[in-house]
């Protein structure tokens, strides 16, 4: 029994698109206490809310 091998022509073409997205707002890459820090700063969090942040990425981290 011979198997039929021929490639399938399929357009790859279609899929490869991107949207040009202006961020108001860039954490950057990974997460860490800076990271913790920037976004309660931008978001205008309370104190405890900072603290309960940092204490669940040293749970998380853990």
């Amino acid at each position: 029994m011979k198997t039929d091998t021929s490639a399938v022509n399929i357009d790859r073409d279609k899929g490869d698109f991107h949207y040009t997205v202006d961020y108001g707002y860039d954490a950057g890459v990974g997460l860490d206490e800076r990271v913790v820090d920037y976004i309660s700063d931008v978001k205008q969090d309370p104190d405890w809310v900072r603290e309960f942040r940092l204490k669940a990425l040293q749970t998380f981290e853990s």
